[in-house]
């Protein structure tokens, strides 16, 4: 368990619930929005079995380990979110599967993948960045940018496997 995951609060049920809320929903995008950590753990998933199929067992092995990082951000995510006063079970999450729906054509190429998945994360960065930006609690702050570093690190992991390229 990261030092992060133990850092949720000390709030009192009724001291600044309202306050509380309207935190835990500015982040429930993050969790299960458009450029949410639910999503992105699907997205992994396929993009494994993808690099797999064409034979490149490294870049599938980079890209499991980050699809087992996103799902510990879901559960710290849906854990904050929870400790903020919002049950995140049940909440309807939004999957896209447009980038599903290009599996088997001719063009998704590993190469394809990779810059794929490191643009995803680019902007996911982006996003989680301005959520920062858009929070006054800094407890939660603290857990965003903790995402933030390991999203930098997974493009990192992904321009390793694609400059083999």
């Amino acid at each position: 368990m990261s030092k992060r995951e133990n850092t949720f609060f000390p709030y009192s049920s009724a001291t600044g619930a309202s306050e509380r809320v309207n935190c835990a929903m500015k982040i429930l995008p993050a969790y299960c929005g458009s450029h949410g950590k639910v999503w992105r753990a699907e997205q992994y998933a396929v993009r494994f079995f993808s690099l797999k199929k064409y034979g490149d067992h490294a870049s599938a092995d980079t890209v499991i380990r980050i699809m087992q990082c996103e799902l510990k951000h879901v559960s710290l995510l849906g854990e904050l979110i929870r400790k903020l006063g919002v049950n995140p079970v049940g909440i309807n999450c939004s999957t896209r599967y447009e980038w599903f729906s290009r599996i088997g054509r001719n063009n998704i190429t590993p190469k394809k993948i990779l810059t794929d998945c490191i643009a995803e994360e680019i902007n996911t960065v982006l996003y989680f960045e301005g959520l920062v930006k858009g929070i006054d609690d800094n407890n939660v702050k603290k857990v965003l940018r903790g995402i933030i570093d390991d999203d930098g690190l997974h493009v990192n992991e992904l321009k390793k496997c694609l400059s083999k390229f």
